[in-house]
């Protein structure tokens, strides 16, 4: 079977900080494709993106892409952690009530085109904050980021949208707390990015997808998955 997969987010999806250049969409791509599986990717992250930004870009981006007949397409989103960031010691850059409604109009829109996918955001190294851009301060703070995490849960539910929880999943990991350590406090090197890849390859909903022998349809949204 024959599948096409957009990943649309930010720097993590793009990969940021990873020295290999490979970043966890063509780790999770190079153990997802098989004899069974010819599967094409588009990594769609761009760096500082938040929900506002992806909400203007996602729909002609995925077109472009996916509108292919007798292919399997779907979307895995994973943003929110721009969201959530104090810019120049000013305000957060997207208000987490907005963050919500964003993230509901994205998913809402998508769903009733393609498959869809939710990754949620990142912990980040708290006392390695702010992050400095060439022209930019960024302040993280997990505290912050687990209050999103929280409301992004909530509407994932709401909406039956399969929703992984990357910060729940990492917060306590000390693979993931070292390979931001070696970086900026944000971004993660490759062995940040192997973990995630291995948390997104054992999420069910993915498998669920990746299988040349389903139909979607057949899929209910029980546990986050697809239905007709």
């Amino acid at each position: 079977m024959e599948y096409r997969l957009c990943f649309i987010g930010d720097s993590i999806t793009a990969g940021t900080g990873d020295e290999t250049f490979i970043g966890w969409p063509a780790r999770v791509a190079q153990n997802l494709a098989g004899e069974n599986v010819e599967l094409t990717i588009y990594n769609l992250g761009v760096r500082t993106d938040t929900t506002s930004h992806i909400m203007q870009r996602w729909l002609s981006e995925a077109k472009t892409r996916l509108s292919v007949p007798l292919v399997k397409t779907g979307i895995i989103f994973a943003f929110g952690v721009n969201d959530t960031a104090i810019e120049n010691n000013l305000a957060v850059r997207v208000a987490l009530d907005v963050s919500v409604k964003n993230a509901r109009s994205i998913l809402t829109d998508a769903k009733k085109l393609f498959n869809i996918f939710w990754i949620g955001p990142i912990p980040v190294i708290d006392e390695m904050q702010p992050f400095k851009g060439p022209t930019t301060t960024y302040h993280f703070n997990n505290q912050r980021i687990g209050l999103y995490n929280e409301r992004y849960v909530q509407l994932a539910r709401e909406l039956g949208v399969p929703y992984l929880d990357l910060f729940s999943k990492l917060i306590s990991s000390e693979q993931w707390r070292s390979s931001q350590l070696s970086g900026d406090g944000v971004h993660p090197d490759s062995r940040g990015y192997a973990e995630i890849a291995s948390i997104v390859l054992r999420w069910q909903s993915l498998k669920d997808f990746i299988n040349p022998h389903s139909d979607p349809k057949s899929i209910d949204l029980e546990n986050g998955r697809f239905g007709a």
